[in-house]
């Protein structure tokens, strides 16, 4: 799926929900504090006992002016107060309560609610993967679950405490003169110094669960992108575990956080129900000796006050759940999705590979657009060394896809001896199954972890000789950790040639019945490639072995070869068997071949014979295309690297040697839409031989590449000598030019569908 594609993908996805309402938001997350009903119970216990004492306490007032401080009743006096005091003790300890219990169901609900979102996504089907960008469905697992554990952190508990407080919380309005207003200031600042205290440890708290959340984050990226690698090893279960473990560990840090930071929030308004009982006894001894009103217009004002803190707490709460609803509406699309590719019921394991793998009239489309795979019939027999080649986007890597069970047919069926893949496990199949993919994913982890993932029983002698018959042992003795080393994410401390053999170690280890190679060379540079190759024809002896590649010479000596076309069967049989049919195979033989590349890989040449294939050189003579085959120069260029770009002058021919690159078209958007894929042996730039027109697609490679480059200053020179010739080019460029606008013109009008 082309970058464009993928992007519009992503926007309908996101757009393709409407948000939750309030409720919506408050019943889709009710369930999961089902769990915790007894930890519920105390959390509202201490609400209402809280809200008990909030409303008693202005109520309170008007006891103490009309039945103790009135008729002069010191002993009636004393025991109301010492009822409040005694009920502010209780209150502030049941209040405290209620704030660890919180914090246990909150971090309880937001554990399981992760829990369930990672352990849905490693039962979701490949297609889910093709379909949703992964920086999608991060922002759900960031953003998102994040606003929802803010709603259920402080928003859920301050609404509902407003709400209940505001019906029954009608009978109080407090009001203070000046002297008491300075005496409650002066109260509430020391109040706020115990708060102060613990503002180291709350610190300490959530720095670490900073940490934790960040690891959990690069677990869960490094596990979106190892989908391919997790499911054909069948590594579900350790990785469920590992994220299991990180998310204890989160679990136990936010704990920590969340208690620390309820009680810096509670002292305060411990301190300030304090200074509320202090004023109270203050005003209590005002009106006492006159120099106040009577308590019914004190306790109405106090009635005024406790109403307005409950609207201002709801209206600070709203917001919160609002975006809360629309997070849990975006978490939810992801858990609405259901596995296309599912074990059927009483599915059973998959029996020993006996006699061979068949495809029967298998049809396959990933979109339902059109068919990627149609009416395919083939054998492959056990012990068989078979590849699948093709043009880019032929459906090579869809016969792997559909062996390893990724997807399964539209039509048709895929067989294992006589059984249908669909009545057999996924896990069973896949046990039998050893991957080397075109890039070895790596976890960040050992040398010896990525390993032990082909068998995680392994033991570590089984390692250890997985690893030397895949040729790892020759360099890993040479690094300081050895087998321990820790390989970066993604490997990134190591070579492509050295992730490739820590694959392939990973696949013997497993001891498969079926080897399956999906371009396991193409990245490489051609002196690793030579290397990797022979590796790879060593660990294959005995068994099934299944190669895709676009790589024409690594498959001569295959037992059969299967030729694809759009996505149809086009031939089969041996090397020198396809060859002679001057079909589809021989076309793609001879577009690679010509080319000779140096022992160390630095350098290539091309044959003249090579040249005159390129329908603008074929009619030059043998003598001039000797002469330009030896002016061609070796140019190099990593992964994803622009080696042209759109707009830019043209100046050179370029000729693919080795390597895949990307033919891109600006969207008006500034989005690109890929057009084409060039491979070995495929030309581009030929028009920059004759004039300096701009460029009119950027070119990306996709792997490592090597190209030939000729300028068009050294093709003009040659073409001097031949005056004749020239004419005749430039008359077969003026076409080829009128070509191009017309490919440029179709371009442009997909473009501007695309964005």
């Amino acid at each position: 799926m082309s970058d464009t594609a993928t992007s519009m993908q992503g926007i309908e996805i996101s757009q393709g929900s409407a948000g939750k309402s309030l409720f919506g938001f408050l019943a889709a997350i009710m369930p999961y504090f089902k769990p915790y009903r007894g930890w519920l119970l105390c959390i509202f216990a201490g609400m209402g006992v809280g809200l008990a004492f909030e409303t008693c306490l202005p109520l309170s007032f008007k006891f103490l002016i009309d039945q103790a401080i009135v008729p002069r009743d010191p002993q009636r006096l004393i025991l109301i107060l010492s009822i409040l005091a005694g009920g502010a003790i209780l209150t502030s300890l049941s209040l405290l309560g209620m704030d660890v219990a919180y914090a246990r169901v909150e971090t309880g609900v937001m554990t399981d609610l992760r829990l369930r979102l990672f352990n849905h996504l490693q039962n979701l089907s490949m297609s889910f993967f093709s379909r949703w960008q992964a920086g999608d469905i991060m922002s759900r697992f960031g953003t998102d679950l994040a606003s929802v554990e803010t709603a259920i952190n402080s928003a859920m508990a301050s609404a509902l405490n407003a709400f209940v407080g505001l019906i029954i919380g009608i009978s109080l309005l407090f009001g203070i003169e000046w002297r008491l207003a300075l005496l409650s200031i002066i109260g509430l600042a020391i109040s706020f110094c115990g708060a102060r205290i613990l503002e180291g440890r709350a610190s300490s708290a959530n720095y670490r669960l900073k940490q934790e959340d960040g690891q959990v984050q690069a677990i869960l990226q490094e596990n979106l992108s190892a989908q391919a690698v997790i499911k054909g090893f069948g590594l579900r279960q350790q990785v469920e575990q590992g994220f299991a473990d990180q998310i204890q560990r989160l679990r136990q840090a936010r704990l920590r956080a969340s208690v620390i930071t309820y009680i810096m929030q509670r002292v305060p308004q411990a301190g300030a129900l304090m200074v509320c009982f202090l004023a109270l006894g203050v005003g209590a001894y005002f009106a006492f000796r006159g120099t106040m009103t009577v308590g019914d217009l004190v306790a109405f004002n106090g009635l005024l006050v406790q109403v307005t803190s409950y609207v201002a707490a709801l209206t600070w709460a709203f917001p919160e759940l609002l975006l809360a609803a629309a997070g849990m509406q975006r978490i939810e699309d992801i858990l609405v999705e259901r596995p296309l590719v599912k074990d059927m019921a009483g599915a059973g394991a998959l029996a020993p590979l006996a006699q061979e793998i068949t495809f029967r009239q298998v049809t396959f489309s990933y979109g339902g657009d059109r068919p990627h795979l149609n009416n395919v019939d083939l054998r492959i027999p056990k012990g068989a060394s078979v590849a699948v080649v093709g043009p880019s986007g032929s459906g090579k890597s869809t016969v792997l896809n559909l062996i390893m069970r990724f997807y399964d047919p539209t039509a048709g069926s895929v067989r294992v001896d006589n059984t249908d893949l669909r009545s057999v496990t996924q896990d069973s199949l896949r046990r039998r199954i050893g991957v080397v993919f075109q890039e070895s994913f790596l976890f960040n982890t050992t040398i010896r972890e990525n390993i032990r993932m082909g068998q995680w029983e392994a033991s570590a002698e089984e390692i250890d000789r997985a690893a030397r018959i895949a040729g790892v042992h020759d360099f890993v003795d040479h690094l300081p950790g050895g087998y321990e080393t820790v390989v970066g994410e993604r490997g990134g401390r190591l070579s492509g040639g050295q992730r490739q053999r820590i694959g392939i170690a990973r696949a013997v280890l497993r001891d498969p019945e079926i080897l399956i190679m999906d371009e396991a060379t193409s990245a490489l540079d051609p002196a690793t490639e030579a290397a990797v190759n022979a590796t790879l024809q060593s660990v294959s002896q005995g068994r099934t072995t299944i190669a895709v590649t676009h790589r024409i010479a690594s498959v001569v000596h295959c037992d059969h070869i299967f030729v694809f076309d759009e996505g149809c069967l086009m031939e089969q049989g041996r090397h020198k068997e396809l060859l002679a049919r001057h079909g589809v195979y021989a076309r793609l033989w001879e577009k690679q071949s010509g080319f000779a590349v140096s022992a160390d890989g630095d350098s290539a040449t091309v044959r003249p014979s090579r040249l005159r294939q390129m329908p603008i050189l074929n009619s030059l003579g043998d003598e001039l295309l000797a002469e330009l085959a030896g002016l061609f120069a070796t140019e190099h260029r990593a992964e994803g690297r622009e080696v042209l770009r759109e707009g830019d002058p043209g100046d050179r021919f370029y000729i693919v040697v080795r390597g895949r690159a990307a033919v891109l078209k600006r969207t008006p958007s500034g989005a690109y839409l890929q057009l084409s894929v060039l491979e070995d042996g495929d030309h581009f730039g030929e028009i920059a031989l004759l004039r300096n027109v701009p460029r009119t697609a950027t070119v990306r490679t996709l792997t490592p590449c090597m190209f030939l480059t000729l300028t068009r200053s050294q093709f003009l020179g040659a073409l001097e000598k031949a005056p004749d010739i020239k004419a005749v080019i430039s008359q077969l460029m003026a076409q080829r030019i009128l070509d191009q606008e017309e490919i440029q013109d179709v371009g442009s009008q997909a473009a501007a569908e695309g964005s």
